[in-house]
C-alpha cells in the first residue's frame, strides 16, 4: 500500500491472519500478543495492562483490559504515528474524541461517507440505543461497500483469521447507520448492534 492508512491496514490484516484470540484455559499463550498491543512501544506503550492495582502487569485474561484502541494504536504505530498521540488518545473512545488538551493532539476527522483504508472508525449504539455519545468501540476500516464498513478489529467478536467466529482480532462489518435488530453481518453472521459514529484519519 502507498498510503500510511493502507500500510496500517496491512499490519492489521497480518495480525488477523496470525490468529490472535482472547486467552482461554486451553490457549493461554494468546494473551502475549494482546499484551504487546497494550504495553509495547509500538502500541499504547502502557506500563501495565491492569485496570486495578491488584491485577497483574501483563494481559492474562479476557476482560482485563479493553484493548480495541491498543490494537489500532499498534497498527498505526508501525507507520510512525506519534507515541504521545497513541498513548493519550487511543486507550478509549472518549479520549479519542475528547477536546481536552490533556489527551494530547487531536486526530483529524474523516467523513463517514469518505472513509479510506486504515481510517480509525469508532462505532457504537449511540445515545438513542443506550450507548455512549462518543461511541463504544474502536475499529480499523478496510473499505466501505453498500452502506457497510468492512473492518478489522481487536477486542471484538467476529470472523477470526482461521475462518471461525470468536473473540480476538477479527473481521466483520459495521453499518453506517443504525439497522433493525434483525440485521446480520454478512461476514460473521452476528447481529449488527453497533453502527459507525466517528472516523479519524491519523497524520504521520
Amino acid at each position: 500500500s502507498t498510503t500510511p492508512g493502507g500500510r496500517a491496514l496491512d499490519v492489521a490484516l497480518t495480525e488477523w491472519g496470525s490468529l490472535v484470540r482472547e486467552p482461554t484455559a486451553k490457549a493461554p499463550n494468546d494473551a502475549a500478543r494482546i499484551d504487546a498491543y497494550i504495553r509495547d512501544h509500538q502500541g499504547l506503550g502502557k506500563a501495565t495492562a491492569a485496570l486495578k492495582p491488584t491485577d497483574t502487569r501483563e494481559y492474562t485474561r479476557n476482560g482485563q483490559f479493553q484493548w480495541c484502541g491498543a490494537f489500532a494504536a499498534f497498527c498505526w504505530g508501525a507507520q510512525g504515528l506519534d507515541a504521545k498521540v497513541r498513548g493519550l488518545r487511543f486507550p478509549s473512545t472518549y479520549k479519542l474524541g475528547s477536546s481536552e488538551a490533556k489527551h494530547g493532539p487531536r486526530l483529524p476527522r474523516a467523513a463517514l461517507d469518505d472513509m479510506q483504508p486504515g481510517d480509525v472508525l469508532v462505532v457504537g449504539k449511540g445515545p438513542a440505543g443506550g450507548g455512549k455519545p462518543w461511541g463504544d468501540h474502536i475499529t480499523i476500516v478496510m473499505h466501505v461497500i453498500d452502506g457497510l464498513a468492512y473492518t478489522v478489529e481487536g477486542n471484538a467478536r467476529g470472523k477470526l483469521g482461521d475462518g471461525t467466529v470468536g473473540e480476538g482480532v477479527i473481521c466483520r462489518t459495521r453499518p453506517l447507520v443504525a439497522l433493525p435488530a434483525s440485521a446480520r453481518c454478512p461476514v460473521s453472521g452476528l447481529p449488527q448492534s453497533m453502527h459507525a459514529m466517528l472516523a479519524y484519519r491519523p497524520e504521520v
